[in-house]
């Protein structure tokens, strides 16, 4: 009987225990149930949010798209802005409204180049479709996308834009100006001479027209102080470009500025470009004159006397000083009784066709005055008059130029 009961309690314990398992492993299938929908749950979450980032992004990306369309942008322009969002459409839309108030084509100025290793026609289905899949992609892998087309605005409305920032503006020009000088150095090279002469000319115009919309500045703003510590740059730069033009290859520079004449044997050629330099200056002078009716932009008394004292220490004192220390070598040399290369003593009235023909331009010369000896620079000649029986030309000292005074 005893065993009886022992075995009932034994088997009762038993059967308790495999129910007691389970129960543990039912609640440990609900836990794991309950986990994987709640896992489900998390995931249709952030499938959902990824979708919604997925149409945010790609709405984004087509009101630009259709912005830079409306431009009248072409494919490749519009792909290689659309990574700058809205905030780079509204410089555009600016840059158009520049472009119009200019006549610039728009379209035109806007030069799309590739990254390194890009070739666009192996591009599939456009090359907007392209940028933006990948642009999209990127974006929502919080990625940088480097856009390969790429476009670069013309040198001319990229300075227009800079007006109202005088610093800016006047850098604009100075790039201008910078540019030249690195393709004058290709040119005395002999490296693609046509082409590189032909975008010198292209920039000379462009200084021109940014130079007068410049001084428009003054007038408009009244920002005299800012605007006339540029006239300073920019008023050197002018005149020496004027000077690079027509000296050419007597004048040359170094990659440190370091200046080296080559006059010797050129000293015909050397004075003449001075001459030319200094009247093509009078010349700008006189554009910005405010008692000129036909002035630049009204004319600006500032830039006009920041020209002339440039003018005056580039090129009429330089001028005057080189006319003189030529004028005291040819006395010395005359005076010097082992010299043999001395000045030819010619009569201003009478002279032979040979005598004529042994004269070089740049050559001193000497002829009595009140028999004393006046030495002199020779030019060339021209047509006989009756008070020039020989027509002979000779160089002479330059007056400095006059700055703009109103009291005066």
């Amino acid at each position: 009987m005893k065993f009886l009961t022992a075995l009932g309690l034994a088997a009762g314990g038993a059967s308790k225990t495999i129910q007691e398992g389970l129960d543990r492993e039912q609640k440990e299938k609900d836990r794991e149930a309950r986990s994987a929908e709640a896992a489900a749950g998390r995931q249709h979450t952030t499938d959902l949010l990824y979708k919604r980032r997925r149409f945010d992004q790609m709405d984004k990306l087509v009101e630009v798209q259709e912005a830079l369309f409306a431009l009248g942008l072409n494919e490749q322009q519009v792909a290689a802005n659309m990574s700058g969002g809205m905030a780079n459409v509204e410089r555009l839309q600016n840059l158009k409204t520049i472009s119009a108030d200019n006549n610039i084509d728009f379209p035109s100025a806007l030069n799309v180049t590739f990254g390194e290793n890009f070739n666009a026609e192996d591009i599939q289905g456009g090359a907007v479709n392209f940028v933006q899949s990948n642009l999209l992609d990127a974006r929502l892998e919080g990625k940088v996308y480097k856009n390969p087309y790429r476009t670069e605005v013309s040198d001319q409305l990229k300075a227009l834009e800079s007006i109202g920032d005088p610093v800016g503006f006047k850098k604009q020009i100075e790039n201008q100006y910078n540019s030249i000088y690195r393709l004058e150095q290709l040119i005395d090279k002999g490296t693609n001479v046509e082409q590189n002469q032909k975008l010198v000319n292209q920039k000379r115009d462009l200084i021109t027209e940014l130079t007068k919309k410049y001084v428009e500045m003054e007038q408009t703003t009244g920002n005299t102080g800012l605007l006339a510590s540029g006239y300073m740059s920019l008023a050197l730069r002018k005149v020496k470009d004027a000077k690079k033009g027509a000296f050419g290859e007597l004048i040359v520079s170094d990659n440190l500025g370091r200046v080296q004449k080559k006059f010797t044997g050129n000293y015909g050629r050397a004075f003449e470009a001075y001459l030319t330099s200094i009247d093509s200056i009078k010349n700008e002078i006189q554009a910005y004159s405010p008692d000129n009716p036909n002035a630049i932009s009204g004319g600006s008394a500032a830039f006009m006397n920041e020209l002339t004292v440039n003018a005056n220490t580039q090129l009429v004192n330089e001028y005057n000083l080189e006319y003189f220390q030529r004028i005291k070598q040819g006395a010395e040399r005359d005076r010097n009784p082992t010299t043999v290369n001395k000045p030819k003593l010619i009569s201003l009235r009478t002279m032979s066709d040979v005598d004529k023909r042994g004269l070089k331009s740049g050559d001193v010369i000497k002829h009595m005055v009140n028999g004393q000896a006046k030495y002199e620079i020779f030019r060339g000649f021209s047509e006989p008059t009756q008070a020039n029986p020989t027509g002979i030309q000779l160089f002479i000292p330059q007056n400095t130029l006059d700055t703009y005074n109103p009291q005066q």
